[in-house]
C-alpha cells in the first residue's frame, strides 16, 4: 500500500466588510487578531463527514495540521493540512468545498 502523503489545502473564504466592522467594533488591532482558535477550527471540522465511511475528518484522523495565521488586516488566514481515505481518492475535491462550508462564518476568516 502506497503511503499517503498530506495534502495542504488553503482555506479560501473573505467575509464580507460589513461582517467584519460587526466584528471589530470597539476593539484594538491586537484584540481583533485570533477571533478563533484551532480548537474552533478543529470542532467545525468536525461537520466534514466522509461520505463513503459516514464519519468526520477529524476523527478519521485526516487533519494533520491546523495553522492559523494572522493578518495586519485584522483578518486569520487557516491552514488545513489534511490526508485523503485513499491514494487518488475521487472525493478530495469535495471534501474541500466541505471544508471551506465548515469553516466559512469564523469571524474574520481570511484565506
Amino acid at each position: 500500500m502506497a503511503a499517503l502523503t498530506p495534502q495542504r489545502l488553503v482555506v479560501m473564504y473573505e467575509q464580507s466588510d460589513v461582517l467584519r466592522r460587526l466584528f471589530m467594533q470597539g476593539e484594538s488591532k491586537e484584540e481583533a487578531m485570533a477571533k478563533f482558535t484551532e480548537d474552533d477550527v478543529r470542532e467545525r471540522l468536525k461537520q466534514v463527514i466522509d461520505p463513503e465511511l459516514g464519519i468526520d475528518v477529524v476523527n478519521l484522523g485526516l487533519i494533520y495540521g491546523i495553522d492559523l495565521v494572522d493578518r495586519e488586516d485584522g483578518k486569520t488566514d487557516v491552514i488545513v493540512t489534511m490526508t485523503l481515505t485513499t491514494f487518488g481518492c475521487p472525493l478530495g475535491p469535495i471534501l474541500t468545498e466541505e471544508v471551506n462550508f465548515a469553516l466559512r462564518d469564523l469571524p474574520d476568516l481570511g484565506n
